[in-house]
């Protein structure tokens, strides 16, 4: 079982667990509601049950470089391993 953490700015606003049959991404909807007034992705704040295409480019490119975090250069999001 593979899990992360999605950041957003300094604020864990979600928690990724996954393996080879199951995927789920849940909100941390306290969080995302202390923050309402920055600019949230709409589909960040339901929980998600499939292997979102948000989430394998970003997962897929970690593995790929063999990193345990990823954030792009003109995003507020990082996706972090927890080990």
């Amino acid at each position: 079982m593979r899990k992360f953490e999605l950041y957003y700015k300094d604020y864990i606003i979600g928690n990724i667990k996954m393996n080879e049959d199951s995927f789920l991404y849940a909100p941390n909807s306290e969080v995302i509601k202390k923050i309402e007034e920055e600019i949230i992705l709409e589909f960040l704040k339901e929980k998600i049950d499939y292997y979102h295409p948000y989430f394998k480019s970003r997962i897929e490119n970690m593995d790929k470089f063999n990193l345990k975090s990823i954030k792009y250069i003109n995003s507020n999001y990082e996706l972090k391993e927890i080990i």
